[in-house]
């Protein structure tokens, strides 16, 4: 009777429980990129964030191809996920970085970066003896005061400098990640949480010079 009692009890939870709805899809190439590699893809990347955003969130997704960019700014609940054979390329420009970061976010709240790969063409901001230019996009991925990070199933690889950086952020997970940069690299650090609370990081492989 007890448990007949127990599994009753049980049951108007579940059906109170509401079923979360699919986030909206934003694929990238419907907002202009060129996916080829040489064209700067950040203007159209950044237009497909920003009407994530206006949506009220989602998923801005990026099929397989090569993207270059310089920086991308990452809004509330927004999701960036790399398809399969999907790889995100700094450019080897300074120029293009305003501010100084491939990814950048601040006081944003459920974020996330998931799948594919990310190539920071770091051998491009330093000079042969491996010391680094005067200005380069370091961190790569740099988050400030933001809220409910995920970062996940993402190769990064060629950091010019520092690869992750929560900077007083809150609620950072990071799992099933890895981070190559050239072992000879200035200061190519994997992840330097700063001033950060509650930072799980599991399940990666961080190989930095």
């Amino acid at each position: 009777m007890l448990m007949m009692r127990l599994f009753l009890a049980m049951i108007p939870c579940a059906a109170l429980a509401a079923p979360q709805a699919p986030a909206s899809l934003f694929n990238v190439r419907d907002y202009g990129v060129r996916a080829d590699g040489h064209t700067n893809d950040a203007a159209a990347i950044q237009r497909a964030i920003d009407a994530a955003a206006r949506a009220g969130g989602g998923v801005v997704y990026f099929p397989a191809g090569d993207y270059l960019s310089g920086t991308i700014v990452l809004r509330s609940n927004v999701t960036l996920h790399l398809a399969p054979g999907a790889t995100l390329w700094g450019s080897r420009n300074m120029a293009d970085y305003d501010p100084p970061h491939l990814i950048y976010a601040r006081e944003a709240e459920n974020i996330a970066v998931e799948g594919g790969a990310i190539n920071g063409n770091g051998e491009a901001f330093w000079y042969p003896d491996f010391k680094p230019h005067p200005q380069r996009p370091s961190p790569l991925l740099e988050f400030v005061r933001c809220r409910n990070v995920r970062i996940q199933d993402v190769a990064i690889r060629n950091a010019p400098g520092w690869t992750i950086h929560p900077l007083e952020c809150e609620q950072v997970k990071i799992r099933g990640i890895s981070i190559v940069n050239h072992m000879n690299g200035p200061n190519t650090d994997g992840i330097d949480p700063d001033s950060s609370r509650n930072v799980a990081i599991s399940d990666s492989y961080i190989e930095a010079g």
